[in-house]
């Protein structure tokens, strides 16, 4: 042994004295190693390449896992699923390059609510990622989001935990099987999905669960609650549950008069909790829903949402605006205690009752045939006598008939062969209404105030505009170009370099101060997403689409010395298989009551003339937008009506349903539905008509003169386009 370290020693004297020698070859040898090494350091770590693309990823890097770092740029939305575009920051960041890298969260496949909360929490956001493999041009990453004094969050995991993700087949995410670090993910993934499906969240929130489960779970939380020291002093709650035996199984009774309990205190008192609270600015107490709590300054606030009310109205409380003397707690089967009817906290709930839309008629198989089917419908349930009306024949032609009370006047509009109603259709999954359930994030307001031009408008739903701008008393928005801003001295900056001061498009209609532009949503993809940003404030039902190259935007504007300033839009698909003619509509709260809205609506029904076809809005439609199409449609077709002449002496005049359609545009069944709403139609003589009296007529009259601006033809410049063809987009 003492031999073998004598020589090592005399080895090791010999080369330090070979490097002591002052030998060319030595140093470059010794140069070259070093070399060698940093280079081969620099090839393990990277600590300056800034990785844009999945490909500049090493592949030492996704088999060791290295963690990265970097700050997400945006948030695009893709066929499958979110890309998160990331600025990546190397150890020792030197670059100074604004490209990022597309990454997506591995082994997960997000809805569209998981986009939203990444939009919301995400976007800015500095995170760490390690990669796994890429799939093309993308980086397959397991993503972390990096919170103050919190441990980094596992995006994917919290996605497929809240139920806004569920967990890919390992085969469909990477191709990375034999991984035991990703397999052992993959099965973190499933036991969260399994448990978000338990508790029936996010998109498992339809599911049906063990009710009894639930709520011997639900009362005994509650009981642990009230055992601890801080809540001793609250009295127990009252007995609400009697056990009895029902075929050996144990069954649970509820009392109705014992499901609302009084609370003595407002710290009890959960999300879901339905009880009276007093609206601001009136001395109303309506039934109202918790929907979420804060603490702000030692001081307890409360968003609520008043039951039978448009969510609009919903806001923040404090505890002295709560009648805490009748609290209905919530139930996991949809209902509220005590209660018959849904809330917003209803996880199988589709569209609250709370915001209105408009009716879906539901016809037998006896009463789906034709036009005339429908009126007889109407006819029956008018009549307060009950008689057995006669069958009617396809080739029947009724009579509209114009009345007063005095002499009855026949005048007749037919139902001709041609007048057949199409099935009920239901409202479609696509374009820019789409029926989606309601989640926490969404369902409260998260922009206090915003400034566009010299208006300051409190606005009306949530939006998801940047998590940033969220946190602000106001934003400030350009009204030429539609682009947000954080304060105004940013907004004055942007106005001294903005060179718009029109919307970006055709303007193909002027008439006096009154404008309209015509914008394509693939030629000004930017203007066309910031209108719907801003259209998302005040649109409850609309589902925000950041592709907005299937729509065209019809902006109208009103003119003065500054330039055209916007009134309000509506959208519309370019290729529409049912005929829509309108997909949003929207007026600015500033120009409401004001006449704009039926303009707005009646220029729609003018491109759908030049067209030369019949259309159309988007159901639903929102509960303002309803009571404006409903008064657009009243009006033109009493204008019709009115307008008819006799032809001879005793001649009655006549006019078919299919005859005001080309008159007006208006849908067949629009046309049929008014009629009916306005209780127009009755049965005479075994013909149908319409019986307008004096008072409709006057009524009509006096509503037509408040209309001071109409839409002229002669001043609409505009050809249509045959969509169908692609070169055209």
């Amino acid at each position: 042994m003492q031999q073998l370290k004598a020589s090592v020693n005399q080895a090791y004297d010999g080369f330090c004295g070979y490097i002591e020698k002052n030998n060319r070859m030595t140093e470059f040898g010794l140069y070259g190693l070093s070399t060698g090494i940093l280079a081969y350091a620099y090839f393990r770590r990277r600590p300056i390449t800034k990785f844009t693309r999945a490909s500049d990823i090493p592949k030492h890097f996704v088999e060791e896992k290295v963690l990265q770092t970097g700050v997400v740029k945006k948030i695009e939305p893709t066929e499958f699923g979110p890309l998160l575009h990331i600025n990546h920051k190397p150890p020792v960041n030197v670059s100074f390059g604004s490209q990022a890298l597309p990454t997506r969260v591995a082994g997960v496949n997000i809805d569209g609510n998981g986009f939203s909360w990444l939009q919301i929490l995400a976007t800015s956001q500095e995170v760490k990622f390690v990669p796994l493999g890429n799939k093309g041009k993308e980086c397959m990453a397991r993503v972390y989001l990096i919170e103050k004094s919190k441990e980094p969050l596992d995006i994917g995991r919290a996605l497929v935990g809240l139920g806004f993700a569920r967990a890919a087949p390992r085969n469909d995410a990477l191709n990375i099987e034999l991984d035991e670090n990703f397999i052992k993910y993959h099965k973190m993934l499933q036991r969260s999905e399994s448990k978000a499906k338990r508790l029936r969240k996010g998109q498992w929130s339809s599911l049906p669960e063990n009710w009894l489960r639930w709520k011997v779970r639900t009362e005994l939380d509650k009981l642990f609650f009230r055992l601890k020291p801080e809540h001793m002093k609250i009295p127990k709650l009252k007995k609400v549950m009697e056990k009895i035996a029902f075929n050996s199984d144990m069954v649970i009774k509820l009392e109705p008069d014992a499901l609302s309990s009084i609370c003595d205190s407002t710290s009890s008192l959960m999300e879901g909790c339905r009880l009276p609270v007093r609206m601001s600015g009136t001395e109303d107490w309506p039934l109202a829903e918790i929907i979420s709590i804060k603490e702000h300054q030692d001081d307890t606030y409360y968003y609520v949402h008043y039951v039978d009310f448009n969510k609009r109205l919903d806001e923040w409380v404090p505890e002295e605006y709560l009648d805490t003397r009748k609290v209905q707690w919530p139930r996991k089967d949809g209902l509220t205690t005590g209660q018959n009817t849904t809330g917003v906290s209803t996880p199988k709930r589709l569209i609250s009752t709370s915001r209105p839309t408009s009716p879906i008629h539901h016809h037998t198989p006896e009463l789906q045939l034709n036009g005339n089917a429908v009126l007889q419908a109407a006819l029956q349930k008018k009549n307060s006598r009950k008689r057995k009306a006669p069958s009617i024949s396809v080739a029947t032609t009724p009579i509209v008939t114009i009345a007063t009370p005095a002499t009855p006047t026949p005048v007749t509009p037919s139902v001709d062969d041609d007048s057949q109603e199409p099935p009920e259709k239901t409202p479609r999954q696509s374009g820019s209404m789409v029926t989606h359930h309601d989640d926490i994030v969404t369902r409260m307001k998260n922009i206090q105030l915003i400034e566009l031009g010299k208006h300051r408008i409190k606005p009306w739903y949530f939006s998801p505009y940047p998590q940033e701008l969220c946190t602000l008393e106001c934003i400030y928005i350009c009204e030429f170009c539609l682009k947000y801003r954080k304060s105004r001295k940013c907004l004055e900056r942007h106005i001294s370099k903005c060179n718009l001061r029109n919307p970006p498009g055709n303007e193909i209609y002027r008439k006096n101060t009154i404008s309209f532009f015509e914008i394509d949503g693939r030629k000004n993809k930017c203007y066309a997403q910031n209108l719907c940003l801003l259209a998302k404030l005040f649109l409850d039902h609309k589902t925000l689409y950041y592709d907005t190259d299937p729509f065209l935007f019809y902006v109208m504007t009103e003119y003065d010395n500054r330039g055209f300033h916007i009134v309000g839009y509506f959208s519309k698909e370019k290729e529409s298989t049912e005929d829509y003619n309108v997909a949003c509509i929207l007026t600015l709260p500033p120009y409401q009551r004001k006449g704009y809205g039926k303009l707005l609506i009646e220029f729609s029904y003018e491109l759908s003339k030049f067209e030369g076809k019949c259309g159309s809005p988007e159901k639903p439609l929102s509960d303002l937008g309803l009571l404006s199409y409903r008064s657009y449609w009243a009006h033109t077709i009493l204008e019709i009506l009115i307008a008819q002449e006799t032809v001879g002496d005793n001649e009655k005049p006549q006019i078919t349903i299919n005859e005001i359609c080309e008159l007006t545009s208006i849908k067949k069944d629009d046309v049929i539905s008014t009629l009916r709403n306005l209780n127009l139609i009755n049965y005479y003589k075994g013909q149908y008509i319409i019986c307008i009296n004096k008072d409709v007529i006057d009524h009509h009259r006096s509503a037509m003169e408040k209309r001071s601006i109409r839409i002229d033809s002669k001043f609409l410049h505009w050809t249509p386009k045959d969509w169908s063809k692609r070169s055209k987009w």
